[in-house]
């Protein structure tokens, strides 16, 4: 069983899940999120803009090995991007977080002082199971 439309449009191209169906979908659309909506004369676009775990050519991480198997990474072009996260409280805060642990613990304690042991100790429970850039360009679990 696959869990949501979205992947199971992936899935239906990727081997080890052939065959499998379409368990729970929580979006009344396929493609879930990945889709448009409209509120009065507005159109929404929520696709992903933005997306981790891709890695270098050179150093290609979980993602962008799916994305080869799947055969479409010929028809995209990756962009490294060295900010993650821009945080806008208007009057308060403006926090840009850059994709390396080191600079984003630092550009939160330079947005909220006397917060850096805070920050890392959540950092480093998150650490073991988010990939993020570090500032040699290297990714790590």
């Amino acid at each position: 069983m696959v869990i949501g439309a979205g992947q199971r449009r992936t899935g239906r191209r990727h081997p080890p899940t052939l065959g499998l169906r379409t368990l729970l979908a929580r979006h009344n659309v396929p493609g879930g999120c990945v889709t448009s909506f409209r509120r009065g004369r507005f159109e929404f676009e929520t696709a992903l803009h933005q997306l981790s775990g891709v890695g270098l050519e050179v150093q290609p991480y979980t993602l962008r090995g799916l994305i080869e198997k799947l055969g479409t990474a010929d028809s995209l072009e990756f962009v490294q991007k060295h900010d993650l996260y821009r945080a806008v409280v208007p009057g308060r805060h403006a926090v840009t977080l850059p994709a390396d642990w080191a600079d984003a613990v630092d550009a939160l304690e330079d947005a909220f002082p006397s917060n850096r042991a805070r920050v890392e100790r959540s950092f480093a429970f998150a650490g073991p199971r988010v990939p993020i850039a570090t500032r040699s360009g290297r990714y790590r679990i």
